[in-house]
């Protein structure tokens, strides 16, 4: 019996302990708007406290006396799960070649754009959200730039915003990409065990403590690329995740994120490409099966070899095919 008590009071005081130990854990805050600028091409755009980092690219036309007047085109890239606008690098120098005025975005919670443990990560809520930053982009354009619709590039998460952005504003989408779109629309499910303050604090710690280092980063990256990632595309992802705050809006993302119904598609009646890693084992092809339905007009191109990211490590082939399509649906 005495050894029993003994035991018990030993339990209760780690029970105490770990759910006292992780609030004396350091955890980094948001610390605002970047007083410099993450890239030269960066700006902040605010709605209703919501900061969102961008970068604009004019279209690179020879001759042209116009940074813009010229453009054939406009398009709007949005970067997936754990990315930033870094993740098309490789891929905007070949877009404003081919005279496209390109949008890069980071969602707020990634990047440089506002961290949160009150934001709505659901996908309406950043449609909307990035449907007014376009609107403001396009509010300062001379007429025939603004007159143009967009075409809305997603990778994975953002296939998911920008699908749902198409639905929302159709007239004002010139043609949709999915880009390993992940549009399923049974959002996360719910862990109601991660409402437990204590248990919710734990995630957070280990999250910027342990997963969030060069290690991790690599690990996934190797996984999503299908092969092992430099060293310059691990630094990608790590500096924009490492940014203050990333890890306290963890528990919020998982509560507030919520795909949009796969019915809305059929809101959408324009031209629609997806492109696909044919080795993608986080959102395998399967996913095309899902959507396909609702629909129709669905174009694909299958790239062989690659995995979760083509864009990023098939760059030239993805360049060469998406700009292809896009001759022929501006």
């Amino acid at each position: 019996m005495k050894r029993f008590k003994q035991a018990l009071v030993i339990l209760l005081i780690i029970i105490v302990v770990l759910q006292i130990v992780p609030f004396f854990v350091p955890l980094s805050e948001y610390a605002g708007t970047p007083t410099i600028k993450p890239f030269e091409n960066s700006y902040f755009y605010e709605e209703n406290g919501e900061v969102v980092h961008y970068r604009l690219w004019p279209p690179v036309i020879v001759g042209s006396t116009s940074p813009y007047g010229d453009a054939v085109g406009k398009i709007l890239f949005v970067h997936g799960m754990g990315a930033s606008t870094s993740s098309f690098d490789s891929n905007i120098p070949a877009f404003t070649e081919a005279g496209y005025i390109v949008v890069a975005v980071d969602l707020p919670g990634f990047g440089y754009s506002i961290r949160g443990e009150n934001l709505d990560h659901s996908q309406q809520h950043r449609a909307e959200l990035l449907w007014k930053l376009l609107n403001t982009i396009d509010g300062s354009a001379e007429a025939s730039i603004a007159e143009m619709p967009w075409h809305l590039a997603g990778h994975s998460m953002g296939g998911g915003t920008v699908s749902t952005m198409a639905t929302q504003n159709p007239s004002r989408t010139a043609s949709l990409l999915l880009i390993d779109g992940a549009l399923s629309d049974a959002g996360r499910p719910e862990v109601p065990i991660l409402s437990y303050p204590p248990l919710a604090r734990w995630v957070m710690v280990a999250m910027e403590h342990v997963f969030i280092t060069e290690n991790r980063i690599e690990s996934l990256l190797k996984s999503a690329y299908g092969r092992k990632p430099t060293d310059l595309e691990v630094q990608r992802y790590l500096i924009p995740l490492q940014q203050p705050g990333t890890a306290r809006g963890a528990i919020n993302f998982v509560k507030t994120s919520k795909g949009t119904p796969l019915t809305e598609l059929t809101k959408y009646p324009g031209p629609v490409l997806a492109v696909w890693g044919a080795d993608d084992e986080w959102v395998p092809l399967s996913e095309l099966t899902a959507i396909t339905p609702f629909l129709p007009q669905l174009k694909t191109e299958i790239i062989s070899g690659a995995g979760h990211v083509p864009h990023e490590t098939h760059s030239d082939l993805f360049n060469e095919s998406v700009l292809k399509w896009l001759e022929n649906n501006r």
